[in-house]
């Protein structure tokens, strides 16, 4: 209310929101617990809002395509029960983990991102910052000579290979933007500069002490994409600032030069595995990670075909390769592909539901930047982050991870966003929140 001395508890429910998700962007790597926390507290704070609110969830293409995704889980699962009796505990676990993923969260942050105005990069800067302190708190002293020398690899959140996709993208995102933190004030530049250079070259020793190839071709394929997207849109941005954009190539040369013995021997590994592929393409059981993963891909598309339309519904993966002697030993959960891992499990029907999922983020990541609300290397670096965890997701399931979820929920939020507020100008019985004691600017 204007003009009152006193909070409101509409007031007091606002604030909890804001803070829930600030501190769920921090605790997107930091930790699955206070992330939760977050959660709850930003859906209570929603619930105590009234019903203004929710008309607008109402309306909102987004919670519909939650509904139709969770309604469509549960009947799978219970054709997965009803299939594969004996694997009623891992399917219910995989159940479970498809809620979370059926987009609510991703739709809560959003509104909280549009109902607050929180900027985009402060999120992702809280992200960064979880991230850093969560290796912070897990690394181990005694465990560098061995990861200087290649002797073991970077696993700090999760495995190797999620840790260097997470560093890949930490890097990406601290790459692009660039322009914002070390920009303005003059008299800020030398020690945000500074500061800078120190993240991109942490990170960029993080992601060569992960070891994982793919994370590697992932960062170089992500950066080299949004730069021409960049170069393509703005051909003055990266002129005006050349000097920048050197000074990291020549910091990620110094890191590759230190840990060219590393890239050597994973390359050489790589090679190796691909020619026992190539070899052994016709033989009973391929023995490298590479023609294992090859091996699974071929399954499980072949298991697709059985089923197209709606699939077999959660966590039938392990049931379906217990069934082959190539891999009834090897203790795989799952194929080790998200795409192939969707269309498994709901089919062409689930799979055009994420598609017009990322339909709704495009748009509303699009618009963001019409209306001037981000600039573009923002759209570009959100676009980057998208076609990393694209990337991850050929090499394991990134959103079966509760930090994939989570970094997948504040990016995809922060896109969404754009439609909200669009919706929200529009809004004639949304409420004033002007806190007498936080400053006077109405939400934005």
């Amino acid at each position: 209310m204007v003009g009152s001395d006193k909070l409101t508890w509409q007031q007091v429910a606002w604030v909890l929101g804001v803070v829930g998700l600030y501190l769920f962007a921090f605790a997107t790597f930091y930790g699955v617990g206070a992330g939760n926390a977050a959660l709850a507290a930003m859906l209570l704070a929603l619930f105590l809002q009234g019903r203004w609110i929710w008309g607008l969830i109402g309306r909102d293409p987004l919670f519909w395509l939650s509904v139709v995704f969770l309604l469509l889980l549960a009947w799978r699962t219970q054709v997965a029960l009803a299939t594969f009796p004996e694997q009623a505990e891992h399917i219910e676990l995989a159940a479970r983990r498809w809620a979370r993923f059926g987009f609510l969260p991703l739709l809560l942050v959003a509104l909280w991102i549009a109902l607050s105005g929180a900027r985009a990069l402060s999120l992702l800067a809280l992200v960064l910052l979880g991230f850093l302190a969560k290796v912070a708190v897990e690394f181990e002293p005694d465990v560098l000579p061995r990861l200087w020398e290649g002797r073991a690899r970077a696993a700090y959140i999760n495995s190797a290979v999620a840790f260097g996709l997470w560093s890949a993208i930490g890097l990406l995102g601290v790459l692009l933007a660039a322009p914002q933190w070390i920009g303005q004030p003059r008299w800020h530049r030398l020690w945000r500069g500074t500061l800078w250079l120190v993240a991109v070259i942490v990170l960029a020793l993080l992601l060569l002490a992960s070891q994982t190839r793919g994370a590697w071709l992932a960062f170089t394929f992500g950066f080299g994409a949004c730069g021409l997207i960049l170069l393509f849109c703005r051909r003055d941005y990266w002129r005006q600032t050349l000097i920048v954009a050197l000074i990291p190539c020549l910091a990620l040369a110094l890191v590759a030069w230190v840990g060219s013995d590393i890239f050597e021997k994973r390359w050489a590994q790589a090679n190796q595995e691909l020619a026992e592929l190539l070899d052994q393409a016709q033989a009973p059981r391929p023995e490298s990670s590479i023609g294992a993963r090859w091996a699974m891909a071929r399954l499980g598309w072949h298991h697709s075909w059985e089923r197209p339309w709606l699939g077999w519904g959660p966590g039938v993966s392990k049931a379906l390769l217990e069934q082959e002697e190539l891999f009834d030993e090897a203790g795989y959960r799952d194929f080790h592909n998200g795409f192939l891992e969707i269309v498994l499990a709901f089919g062409v029907i689930g799979g055009l539901l994420c598609l017009a999922m990322v339909g709704l983020l495009v748009r509303g990541g699009l618009l963001l930047y019409r209306r001037g609300d981000v600039p573009l290397n923002v759209v570009v670096l959100l676009a980057g982050v998208f076609l990393l965890l694209t990337a991850g997701s050929l090499n394991g399931h990134v959103f079966f991870n509760t930090q994939g979820l989570f970094l997948f929920a504040v990016c995809g939020g922060i896109a969404y966003s754009g439609l909200l507020r669009n919706r929200l100008e529009h809004l004639d019985k949304r409420p004033d929140y002007r806190l007498p004691s936080l400053g006077s600017k109405t939400v934005p």
